[in-house]
């Protein structure tokens, strides 16, 4: 049994990786409307953007178009929790899990004072 476990744990991780760096490379080139976005992140997300050409990593968060997970910055930020997103006034939306289930949500306010216009496709992640 302790042996399933051990396999399912980390397949259950790889999964989550693959689905938000697929969320990642789809969502930010619509939120910031452009065709290559320049991200500040912590070393720990560089993998979701380091196989594609749509992203260029910058070192100083005053550089970046958008800023990714949970860092306070004068930028727009993409935040991965709840609390961050409830409470930091520059973020423009945030991907994170409500009892077992995917959230995806985007700050209507703080998001239009950075970008404008919202695409209609994701009108419906909209508060």
């Amino acid at each position: 049994m302790k042996k399933m476990i051990l396999l399912f744990v980390p397949l259950v991780l790889f999964a989550h990786i693959v689905g938000l760096k697929e969320l990642v490379q789809t969502l930010f080139p619509l939120l910031v409307h452009k065709r290559i976005v320049k991200v500040y992140t912590s070393p720990s997300f560089f993998p979701l953007f380091d196989d594609n050409s749509t992203f260029v990593l910058v070192e100083e968060c005053n550089q970046s178009d958008l800023v990714f997970g949970d860092i306070n910055c004068s930028k727009p930020i993409f935040g991965l929790s709840y609390r961050f997103f409830s409470t930091h006034p520059n973020v423009i939306g945030a991907f994170y899990y409500r009892k077992g289930r995917p959230q995806l949500v985007i700050k209507m306010k703080s998001y239009e004072k950075y970008f404008g216009h919202l695409d209609p496709s994701l009108q419906r992640y909209a508060q």
